[in-house]
């Protein structure tokens, strides 16, 4: 066998492998982990599609592709939690052998290290287990650039007319469809720059008239297949946005969300710092961002141009640059606009940008176009999501997937033929750490997909609904069948506050369910502990005194979120492990000096004037522990060690009216396990 013949076998062996992988970590288990707040606003609307037909569109679900294809499935399959989540892990599974079609670009060795990394990534499996759109945007936005990828290999004009339905469908999906058609369009005037500027002859338009020829000879057909693609893209646009055209009134429907977004942005309603997605990349997404940086790195190096002086004063400027803007505020106009708190985030975006477009000049200029398009993807995003109004964690996804696409056609080097002069134990060091880190990998995302799913120390576990409140609801579903209070359909249940979503999606067959006001005869309401849950203001039995006389009270979790507010200044505090180096007869004095300066880097600057040098040791020691038991057992920063509350939740109240709790409970009626707690009418006290 040749070893062209035996690499192929091996290939063939990897991916049958990652096959069974995929398809286990993708659909096993779906419906386990309860709803989000947003999965459970798709999954109702997507509902009512199915059962009425109807769908008007709101910006705030994003484009209507996805209830549509939900409806679908609920259409064919029923409608539960698993069949929500359907689609998405479709999408996650679908990518994988999207990106596969890519070997012949990359080679069999990227595409396969890619895929690898895709399957075991911890970002992509947990949001394809994730009734949201930006798994299957992805999956558009990669249809779209294999279609590309073969029109100007092979200048297909089914490509063309199928790329133009690809960005039509993105347009369907997601607002996100934005940032990507700015970056495919900056790549190209980038790619069309470096080449004037090495006095090459124009790729785009060369590629073109050489695509028009392959075609036909002359430009009237590929134009009539482009205008055919635009009017058929325009079609599912203006159809899926109109409920196929039963609301007209949305026709400019991409138009009415970009104007909502663009407002929210603005808002930044759920604000995040600049950096808010590195974290996230170095807690889940390392391995790809070790090789995705080693590559850039032997990428530049392989520029002459960039080599010398250039070099040198580009690595001064960027340290100058950093020392002078590390502490440093922003003006504070700049830094709204630039959605900027600190300094050193200016520096940072300089030098993801310059970087990432002196990495992509090589990658052209070698011809390597297609690895240039993913590194320039992904300093993009990382920059486009960055400045964005809203952090949120899914959206790591689109920085991630070319991220992950990028090191595996820069990092396959390392796996490449051996040359003589290369040390044979050292690539089996290299080799080793990567097998190393890719079972960590695939270990840390089979424990938040399966274990930590709901669990607020996951840092993609954004304020998410408790395993307490989805075994509330199936004690609730319990009572009515235990105690044949009749058909759910009639059953008068009040559902008020924030527990509506995911409520509306959990009792979505109760047509008597409603919002309140809730009377001492109502059988069984379910209302927020607090009428004010924001603000912690106005508890719910203080407006209502006589739930806890007619009704059997008992306080459920509802929703739990790991404070991040405070997260920067308790790691903040590994800097001050150099105070170690204070000797100990030393160290009872304060941190200040007489002035109220620093007697050096100090990064804790919130207790800065309350400790002693002593005890600044103590907290840097502390802060290495709780981040070492945080990486290695996920635990949060323990609240009642902490001077602040690391983690927080909000509940809501289950009251059963105490006829129909008795009853319930001689039926043999038992509370599934969780945290709740009954509370008792004195001083409202939580048992």
């Amino acid at each position: 066998m040749t070893v062209a013949g035996e690499g192929d076998r091996v290939n063939r062996l990897w991916l049958c492998a990652l096959a069974v992988l995929v398809l286990l970590t993708r659909f096993w288990a779906l419906g386990a982990k309860p709803l989000h707040h947003d999965e459970s606003l798709f999954a109702v609307y997507s509902f009512h599609l199915r059962m009425s037909g109807d769908y008007n569109f709101d910006p705030i679900l994003h484009g209507p592709f996805l209830e549509n294809i939900e409806a679908l499935l609920f259409w064919a399959l029923g409608d539960s939690d698993a069949v929500a989540r359907l689609w998405s892990a479709l999408a996650g599974t679908l990518l994988l052998a999207a990106v596969w079609q890519l070997r012949g670009r990359v080679g069999g060795r990227a595409a396969v290290m890619a895929v690898a990394l895709l399957a075991v990534s911890p970002t992509l499996m947990y949001y394809s287990r994730f009734n949201r759109n930006d798994v299957p945007f992805t999956l558009a936005a990669m249809v779209f650039v294999l279609c590309a990828a073969q029109v100007v290999r092979q200048g297909r004009l089914a490509a063309v007319f199928c790329g133009i339905l690809a960005v039509a469908w993105t347009i369907c999906i997601k607002e996100t469809y934005l940032i990507f058609l700015f970056t495919a369009a900056s790549y190209v005037l980038l790619v069309e720059a470096v080449k004037a500027g090495a006095r090459q002859p124009l790729w785009f338009w060369a590629r073109a008239r050489q695509t028009a020829q392959l075609a036909t000879g002359y430009w009237l057909r590929p134009g009539a297949v482009a205008a055919a693609g635009i009017a058929a893209g325009a079609f599912l646009v203006v159809a899926l946005h109109t409920t196929w055209f039963k609301h007209p009134e949305h026709w400019d429907g991409p138009w009415e969300a970009i104007r909502y977004w663009s407002g929210q942005h603005k808002q930044q309603r759920i604000f995040g710092e600049y950096h808010y997605y590195i974290p996230i990349l170095l807690i889940y997404e390392f391995l790809p961002l070790g090789l995705f940086l080693w590559g850039m790195a032997r990428t530049l190096r392989r520029a002459g141009w960039l080599g010398g002086w250039v070099a040198w004063g580009w690595a001064a400027w960027s340290a100058a640059l950093l020392i002078a803007l590390w502490s440093q505020p922003l003006p504070p106009g700049f830094a709204a606009v630039a959605h900027m708190t600190r300094g050193w985030h200016l520096w940072l975006a300089v030098e993801v940008l310059v970087l990432g477009a002196a990495a992509c000049a090589v990658l052209a200029l070698e011809g390597r176009r297609l690895a240039a398009f993913f590194v320039w993807w992904t300093v993009v995003s990382f920059l486009a999501y960055s400045y964005a109004g809203e952090k949120v964690p899914w959206l790591a996804v689109h920085i991630a997937f070319p991220m992950i696409l990028s090191a595996a056609v820069l990092g396959t080097s390392l796996r490449g033929p051996a040359s003589p002069t290369d040390h044979v134990g050292l690539r089996l060091i290299a080799r080793s750490v990567l097998a190393a880190a890719f079972l960590a990998t695939l270990a840390i995302a089979m424990r938040l997909c399966f274990i930590n799913s709901a669990n607020p120390a996951e840092r993609h576990v954004f304020t998410h609904t408790t395993r307490d409140y989805k075994a509330m609801v199936a004690d609730v579903h319990d009572m009515v069948a235990r105690t044949n209070s009749g058909p759910i359909e009639r059953f008068p249940l009040i559902l008020a506050g924030d527990s509506i979503w995911p409520g509306q999606w959990d009792f979505r067959r109760w047509s008597q369910m409603r919002t309140g006001p809730a009377t001492p005869q109502s059988p069984i309401v379910i209302l927020d502990e607090y009428l004010d849950p924001l603000h912690r203001d106005v508890r719910a039995l203080g407006q209502y005194p006589w739930l806890l006389e007619s009704h059997v009270v008992r306080r459920v979790p509802f929703r739990e979120w790991w404070r991040q507010d405070m997260l920067l200044s308790h790691v903040a505090r590994l800097t001050d492990l150099w105070l170690a180096l204070v000797p100990k007869q030393y160290r009872f004095g304060s941190l200040t000096d007489a002035y109220g300066r620093a007697v050096g880097w100090v990064g804790d600057w919130a207790d800065l004037p309350n400790l002693t040098i002593e005890e600044g040791l103590r907290a840097s020691l502390a802060a290495w522990r709780d981040v070492f038991d945080y990486l290695i057992f996920r635990r949060d920063f323990d609240p009642w060690r902490a001077h602040y509350p690391a983690r927080d939740h909000i509940a809501v109240l289950l009251c059963v009216r105490k006829d129909l709790y008795r009853q319930w409970s001689a039926l043999g009626g038992r509370h599934e396990p969780s945290r709740s707690r009954f509370v008792r009418a004195r001083a409202h006290k939580v048992e």
